[in-house]
């Protein structure tokens, strides 16, 4: 993410910002019903735990490393 020449990467860091930015009350994440807040918290807790780890591999080897030009595990 770019904004007046700010960069940011990384997708919590990223949708953090953002909440800060806009306020919680932006639509960005539930807010009043804490059933669907705890499900949505539910949910990027299992996408940190079991799909970060592996997803943050692979982009690391096919689209970090070539960035800076770094050698590719084979």
């Amino acid at each position: 993410m770019e904004e007046d020449g700010f960069q940011l990467f990384e997708s919590r860091a990223i949708a953090r910002y953002a909440i800060a930015k806009f306020g919680p009350n932006s639509g960005l994440i539930p807010t009043g019903d804490l059933k669907v807040l705890g499900k949505f918290e539910q949910a990027a807790s299992i996408e940190h735990s079991n799909f970060y780890p592996f997803a943050s591999g692979l982009a690391a080897e096919k689209v970090f490393k070539p960035c800076v030009k770094l050698p590719l595990e084979s």
